[in-house]
């Protein structure tokens, strides 16, 4: 190999270093939500390295999370996270066994993780480009996994629930994703 080339690949694998290992796009159908108002969900992509994880959650329309005080509702993001052993069922509504949360409310550039049933929580900026949303959290911060089960829900949350715009976007509308970690 010509010493130049030799030289040029081994700078861009150092640099590579820190870029994603590992991308998956879960992809989420347009206007599943039945008589809803709030926000629509596309996408989830998930991409890591040693270190971090990244969420890029992508929405029908931007922005992708309001906030109406005068008409009193917010809109919320959550990506409910089991890691190993699997534990996470759903059913109407209720998700037991996530092992983590992950949630946004509103446009506020901040997102938070919660353990269920710790009062703990780790904040996370959050960046806003047109109709995606993206934070990236530490591995540590979910126990360094080699894999996680997740459920995303993106929804209208008002004062009063019987609203249409309350209905929740469930991706997947039935089971979960499953994100294998590489690196």
């Amino acid at each position: 190999m010509h010493p130049r080339l030799l030289i040029a690949t081994a700078v861009a694998l150092a640099a590579g270093t820190a870029t994603a290992l590992g991308a998956s796009t879960y992809p989420d159908p347009v206007g599943d939500v039945k008589a809803g108002t709030g926000p629509d969900l596309v996408s989830i992509s998930i991409s890591n390295t040693h270190k971090a994880i990244t969420f890029r959650v992508r929405f029908a329309n931007a922005p992708p999370l309001g906030i109406s005080e005068k008409e009193k509702w917010v809109d919320m993001l959550l990506v409910a996270v089991d890691v190993p052993p699997r534990g996470l069922k759903r059913g109407s509504g209720d998700w037991q066994g996530i092992d983590f949360a992950l949630g946004v409310h509103g446009w506020g550039g901040k997102g938070g993780l919660v353990r269920p049933g710790s009062e703990e929580r780790v904040w996370f900026p959050v960046s806003q480009a047109g109709r995606t949303l993206t934070f990236t959290v530490a591995r540590r911060h979910l126990g360094n996994p080699a894999w996680f089960d997740f459920v995303a829900t993106a929804a209208r949350e008002t004062e009063d629930e019987s609203q249409a715009g309350a209905r929740p976007d469930y991706a997947p509308a039935r089971g979960v994703f499953h994100y294998r970690l590489t690196g």
